[in-house]
């Protein structure tokens, strides 16, 4: 189980808000390579080339806010923790604004918007929040592997940060973009 986890991936990034539009257009082509292709070789480099298009757009286009040595499942887990000890629904449709990606691919992209910011701000504030209680969720959540699961808690935590950290310096005019794949 936890193997798995570790080849999950989280990129947190600032965007301009004018960036929208045009990602919103490489996602859905990347969307479309993936559930109209099939598995020669035409389509493969397709999906190849939609993928590439999409992530060279977020690398030029977004600031990479998080830097995290653990792994991307992290970030499930804490909005899993967010949500059912403190109603934080970070995951829902409300924030998910793109559907039809997270259906065709089953992992999380959501966008927060500087109106969400206010929504969120205090309530995601570290100082809220303990490592202990989070590692506690995790082991409890987890029983059946909570010994490979060894400062999750502390990642979490640090997780948690980077959003808060990224929603306090979000402008106007910017969204913060997560992407766990």
């Amino acid at each position: 189980m936890t193997e798995h986890w570790r080849g999950i991936h989280t990129e947190i990034r600032i965007i301009p808000k004018t960036a929208l539009p045009k990602l919103i257009e490489l996602q859905n082509s990347l969307v479309e390579s993936f559930t109209k292709g099939g598995l020669n070789d035409a389509d493969i480099k397709r999906h190849l080339k939609a993928n590439s298009d999409f992530m060279e757009f977020l690398e030029m286009n977004g600031k990479l806010i998080n830097n995290d040595k653990f792994p991307g499942v992290v970030y499930l887990i804490l909005f899993d923790f967010l949500y059912d000890k403190n109603g934080i629904e970070l995951q829902g449709e409300m924030f998910d604004k793109i559907q039809d990606f997270r259906k065709a691919f089953r992992f999380t992209y959501i966008f927060l918007t500087y109106s969400d910011r206010s929504l969120f701000l205090e309530q995601l504030n570290p100082s809220r929040f303990s490592i202990e209680e989070m590692q506690s969720y995790i082991e409890h959540r987890f029983y059946e592997v909570k010994n490979q699961l060894v400062d999750y808690g502390a990642f979490m935590f640090e997780g948690l940060r980077t959003i808060f950290q990224g929603m306090t310096d979000l402008g106007k005019d910017q969204i913060i973009n997560i992407y766990i794949y």
